[in-house]
């Protein structure tokens, strides 16, 4: 029989008849209504979890299919999928019955249902990859079980919106670490130390490791294999999990190392050290702290001494400092702070201490990897979860169970009151809280008795006489406490509660010793041992411990052990091992509390372990404890659904046409209308309370979830149907516009079209009949009286139309013009006869635009050089050599300006540039040797001219030590003199010099140096600009002494001179017809100028008279 709700008799022998049929027919699942019997095959069952089975599973309900995990599996991911509500499976049971597997079984389904797609695998990949690695680091081989579970796991699996898994994350509690130290026989410690032993050779050599295990102390006692497992394919298989799951290669080999540390520092053993041998600071504490009689102390033995040498190196540490920390003791002194004192540990202290250390690294190790497997797996680590949204969760709870070993320890002690805890849950959820319901709605019941187990957990964690307060309390009691005064103060508070029993309440019962207690869980009586309970409790390492590990150069061990030194330090009260698995255990259960739960409920066939056979009595026993009678009476006159009203008709209102899409009327009279249709009967099928309808068999609920998954598959395509609707019908709107707006603008064009002809014809005909009219006219003014007045309208209608014929000629030349050989401003545009001003105004025209555009054409030292003509054109054009300059670049040598006098300009505050810019003042513009005329002698001396765009310079000719001669700022001179003829004489009259005007031969420089300095002068700004005379007689200052200087044209010989002439009166001297011929004077001077000469000779004061040659220029 697959549901045990079905049992004709309701027996414990019934049950247990049930469930050994169904395990000896290979059928090894049964259920209670939604909780799922699971009993241990121990043996693998062929086609029971493959991909087929998992198919007949899906989209089923719980009763539609075979009992089994999957089914419980998939009834939880619809409800978290479909109705948006977060779920947790809870599998508990006693140490053997297959909770493992199951949670494995369990995730192995949500893998294979949730999507194929290279995203959603990857992510399930990833949490599948975490079981290898928590079992092999977590789980053990204890009497009853071979892959046992020495840890409590609680793994969230998180969903997105489309029912998709985004990550995961495993919170773990209470690890079994005294295992990694000690365990009892036909038990091993944790599978990873034995499959290290199996790795390669190479590696095995660099961690010093062998392949027995009977050569380590923590490994020695108890079995060392175990049958049908072969610990080298484990380890390949874990670092095959830890690669795929993303841990580089040197983090598992530090992972590694500190696991073959862990057994080399097992085996390391001491030996008594007298107090003489001690070190002397240790020796002299000690001496001070014990009186005359100084302790021994304790030094590792020679014979381990390579144990510790290679557990210091594999841990990160030094021989020195581990043998430090395991055999001395850093003590404080709590009366004077800050006092430290330096204890030595005998022998058994410093076993005690490895022991202590050993336990710290592993379990320190494990909850690192927990961490580390969090962050791979997490959905915050996956690129899935992008909506913002909180994912939604199915939480898989596989927990320790109930134990009763041979010696109990503290670690039964809380396995043994978690699993009361959960007990304690399922009753609340599934018997106490369902007839409360029952009785708050008002739903007929009769109430159905349970075992509860409230008084033993109020034994356990009572506030004041609990076992954990009076734990807590003797932990932290000041003065001599020892297992043995904690023994007495719980005889004292806990012997009047009748689940506890000791030797001074019961002295008659010998199995009980002295130095032991009974408690009566719900799952049997277990006998704890106190011995090392407050040790364990404490869960402290010593200060020495912590700070060597913390100095690890080992990239894990060094983070994870610097934390709470300085709160040891300040003597902070640390939180004890029982209080903070009570913290953890008391989220658990409010997290479980906040989801809906579901039950796997695993019981274990016999306590051999042998596959196939079936202890009835065990079996009684388990289902006694687990009260499954009392949850099979509880199912069978119960309800298997219960909804608020106004819930349950918002989630079915659209299975009936009359409630959808909304009812109008009373909540309950709609629940009966829909019902009504599907032939569910009131007080039969279904039961109203005060708030909430009651649904009594799970089929009636199963034809309502399938017929609104039905509808909602018929609204999405309703709902599809009506966005491709709208979809295409937006598509057709656009095309319709478009179409329209096409067939107006053909409708426009073909209208425009007649319009433009209708319009042309109009014209024609009016052009005819105006002709026609004209005709007429003319010939009846041809006739007329008056013929000579039509003449002078005919003339200028002719004119008229000549002109625009030149017009429209003109402009067929200007298409013409681009392949014209001649240049812009060359072009001639024929003349007009008929009106004579129009051809020079369109030439005109033409020139400007073609010179608009090369103005713009032209870059910086271009538009200088036009500025420097344009200057020279309208000042010096009536200069004899100007017409031949004009298509020549004003340039000069810049090779004039030596360094020497580089740094002689730069001194003077000009600066050197490629390009002159006259704008800029201090800018070199212009540099040339030329000839200055003395102004005493009238003689030539060669000079340097160096123009700025502030000052003029005359230097020397010497290139290597040119000397500044004059210094001229531009604002000083007022008036450039020169001559019409083709010589290169300039005269500067300089305002404000006492030696006079400068005189200057410029030679071929004489136009670009006389445009460039007008140009820089206009740049200063400073008063009007400055005149340009070209005129042939120039006035002279020299000395505070008036001259005119006046120029002939005539034939000069080898003894031609300039003759100096003395007028009468200043108005003879602005006359040149007055100008007489003298002698030779005192004063003679002959010059040479390459393409013309002149002759200077001087008699007397007021005149000069140059004359020059015929065929001169400049």
């Amino acid at each position: 029989m697959e549901d045990c709700v079905l049992l004709p008799e309701v027996t414990l022998a019934a049950l247990a008849q049930t469930l050994s049929d169904r395990h000896a027919s290979r059928q090894p699942y049964a259920k209670i209504g939604n909780v799922i019997l699971s009993v241990n095959p121990q043996k693998p069952i062929p086609h029971l979890y493959d991909e087929n089975h998992i198919g007949l599973y899906r989209n089923k309900g719980i009763f539609e299919v075979p009992p089994h995990i999957f089914a419980i599996a998939d009834q939880a991911y619809r409800n978290m999928r479909n109705r948006n509500e977060d779920q947790c499976v809870l599998i508990t049971g006693e140490s053997g019955a297959g909770k493992t597997e199951a949670s494995k079984i369990f995730m192995k389904y949500i893998a294979s249902v949730t999507g194929n797609t290279e995203g959603v695998k990857k992510i399930t990949d990833r949490l599948l990859l975490a079981n290898p690695i928590l079992e092999a680091f977590g789980n053990a081989k204890t009497r009853m079980n071979e892959n046992s579970s020495r840890f409590g796991k609680y793994m969230e699996l998180e969903f997105d919106f489309r029912g998709q898994p985004i990550g995961g994350r495993i919170t773990t509690y209470l690890l079994e670490k005294s295992r990694v130290s000690s365990h009892s026989a036909g038990e091993r410690s944790f599978h990873v130390f034995y499959q290290v032993l199996q790795a390669p050779s190479a590696q095995r050599e660099e961690w010093g490791l062998t392949t027995k295990p009977a050569d380590y102390q923590y490994l020695a006692a108890g079995e060392h294999r175990i049958t049908s497992v072969d610990d080298g394919v484990e380890y390949k298989q874990l670092v095959k999990a830890l690669t795929d799951l993303g841990m580089p290669a040197s983090s598992q080999h530090n992972v590694f190392s500190i696991i073959a540390g862990v057994l080399h520092l097992g085996n390391v053993h001491f030996e008594e050290v007298s107090p003489q041998d001690l070190p002397t600071q240790t020796a002299n504490v000690a001496s001070a702290n014990s009186g005359a009689a100084a302790s021994p102390g304790s030094k590792v033995t020679a014979l381990t001494r390579p144990a510790l040498v290679r557990a210091a190196a594999l841990l990160g540490s030094t021989e020195t400092a581990l043998e430090s920390a395991l055999t001395r003791r850093l003590v404080t002194d709590k009366a004077v702070k800050g006092e430290d004192m330096v204890v030595p540990l005998i022998c058994e202290k410093a076993e005690e201490a490895r022991d202590a250390m050993a336990r710290a690294v592993y379990g320190r190790l494990f909850m690192w990897v927990v961490e580390w497997i969090n962050d791979r797996i997490s959905s915050q680590s996956t690129t899935a979860s992008n909506s913002g949204k909180r994912p939604r969760v199915i939480g898989v709870l596989d927990i320790f169970g109930y134990e009763c070993l041979a010696t109990n320890g503290l670690e039964q002690f809380l396995i043994n009151y978690c699993n009361e805890k959960l007990q304690q849950l399922f009753i609340e959820l599934t018997l106490r809280g369902e007839q409360a319901e029952y009785a708050a709605e008002g739903v007929p019941w009769n109430f159905i008795d349970f075992v509860n187990n409230r008084d033993i957990i109020d034994l356990i964690e009572a506030k004041r006489d609990g076992i954990f307060a009076l734990l807590d309390e003797e932990t932290f009691m000041v003065g001599e406490t020892s297992d043995a005064t904690l023994l007495a103060k719980l005889n004292k508070h806990c012997i009047p509660n009748p689940h506890f029993e000791s030797r001074e309440k019961v002295r008659n019962d010998k199995s009980l010793d002295h130095a032991s207690f009974r408690i009566g869980h719900y799952a049997g009586n277990v006998t704890y041992s106190a011995r090392e309970f407050l040790d364990k409790n404490r869960d402290r390492l010593s200060l020495d411990i912590k700070r060597t590990l913390a100095a690890s150069t080992m990239a894990i061990l060094g983070p994870v052990f610097t934390t709470n030194i300085a709160a040891d330090a300040q003597f902070k009260r640390p939180e004890t091992l029982s209080a903070q698995f009570r913290t953890s255990l008391a989220s658990l259960i409010a997290n479980m509390l906040a989801k809906t739960p579901h039950y796997i409920r695993c019981i274990k066939p016999n306590a051999t372990k042998i596959a196939g056979e079936f202890d009835s009595q065990l079996v009684i026993h388990q289902a006694t404890y687990l009260g499954l009678l009392e949850n099979i009476r509880c199912v069978r006159a119960g309800y298997c659904y219960r909804e608020r009203a106004d819930r349950f008709l918002y989630r079915y209102k659209a299975l009936s046409a009359k409630t959808w899409p909304e009812w109008k009327g009373d909540t309950r009279d709609g629940i009966r209308v829909l019902l009504t249709e599907f032939g569910i009967k009131e007080g039969d099928d279904y039961i109203w309370g005060k708030t909430k309808i009651f649904i009594a068999s799970p089929r009636t609920l199963h034809t309502l979830e399938t017929r609104r998954n039905e509808i909602k598959n018929t609204l999405a395509t309703k709902i599809q149907s009506t966005w491709r609707m709208y979809v295409v019908r937006k598509a057709y709107l656009a095309t319709r516009a478009r179409i329209v707006l096409a067939q107006s603008i053909a409708r426009a064009w073909k209208c425009r079209t007649h319009f433009v002809h209708m319009r042309s014809a109009v014209t024609s005909i009016g052009k005819v009949f105006r002709g026609h009219v004209a005709r007429k006219r003319l010939d009846r003014l041809r006739r007329s009286t008056l013929p000579k007045y039509a003449a002078p309208y005919l003339q200028t209608w002719w004119r008229t139309a000549k002109r625009r014929e030149y017009l429209a000629q003109v402009a067929q030349t200007y298409k013409t013009l681009a392949s014209n050989p001649k240049p812009w401003y060359a072009v001639e545009l024929g003349s007009c006869r008929w009106n004579l001003q129009l051809a020079t105004a369109m030439t005109t025209l033409y020139r400007c635009s073609e010179a608009t555009r090369y103005l713009r054409r032209l870059r910086a030292p271009g538009r200088l050089q036009l500025e420097w003509k344009r200057i020279a054109s309208i000042h010096l054009s009536t200069k004899e050599g100007y017409a031949a300059s004009v298509a020549r670049p004003f340039i000069w040598d810049r090779s004039v300006l030596t360094p020497a006098v580089e740094a002689l300009v730069v001194a003077g505050g000009a600066s050197i540039k490629a390009t002159p810019s006259p704008g800029a003042a201090t800018t070199v513009v212009m540099a040339f040797v030329c000839h200055k005329i003395r102004r005493t002698d009238f003689k030539e001396a060669e000079r340097l001219v160096v123009l700025t765009g502030r000052d003029l310079y005359l230097l020397t000719t010497d290139p290597a030590h040119p000397t500044v001669k004059a210094h001229i700022p531009l604002d000083r001179i007022s008036k450039i003199s020169t001559s019409p003829f083709a010589d290169g004489l300039v005269v500067l009259k300089a305002d404000a010099d006492d030696k006079g005007d400068v005189f200057l031969r410029a030679d071929e420089h004489v136009l670009a140096f006389a445009a460039t300095l007008w140009h820089c002068e206009s740049l200063l700004g400073r008063g009007p600009l400055v005149p340009v005379v070209v005129a042939p007689v120039i006035a002279l200052t020299a000395h505070k002494k008036q001259f005119l200087i006046s120029f002939e044209r005539g034939v000069l010989g080898d003894q031609q001179q300039m003759q100096l002439l003395r007028s009468k009166s200043k108005e003879a001297l602005k006359s040149r017809e007055t100008l007489a011929s003298a002698s030779i004077g005192d004063l003679t001077a002959d010059h040479h100028a390459g393409e013309y000469s002149y002759s200077l000779r001087k008699k007397s004061r007021d005149e000069l008279r140059v004359i020059v040659p015929q065929s001169g220029g400049v």
